[in-house]
């Protein structure tokens, strides 16, 4: 039995991919899903615990597979708002800039 702990330097992020990602990379190495997963966020000084189970990292992985199926079949679609255009590296090339 182990814990497995991930810091971040940002704020909590809205989805958790790169925590369930490790979390994936875990049992892929040992076999076993770690008893629990501790995410500190740097940024704002918390920690969230999180308890891992098959299900949950299975989603994820489903979640994973259909953004790569997306991305070889070449889909992006664009979903403009503030906070995704301002900090997009497309953004001058983005047909979508200054439409509502």
């Amino acid at each position: 039995m182990f814990s497995l702990a991930l810091f971040y330097v940002g704020e909590r992020p809205e989805w958790f991919g790169e925590a369930f990602a490790g979390i994936g990379a875990v049992q892929e190495i040992y076999g076993n899903l770690p008893v629990r997963a501790s995410l500190y966020y740097l940024a704002d000084n918390r920690m969230i615990d999180y308890v891992p189970d098959p299900e949950s990292i299975a989603a994820f992985k489903e979640r994973v597979q259909g953004m790569i199926a997306a991305v070889c079949a070449e889909e992006f679609v664009a979903k403009p708002s503030y906070m995704w255009c301002q900090r997009c590296d497309y953004v001058d090339l983005c047909e979508m800039m200054g439409k509502d």
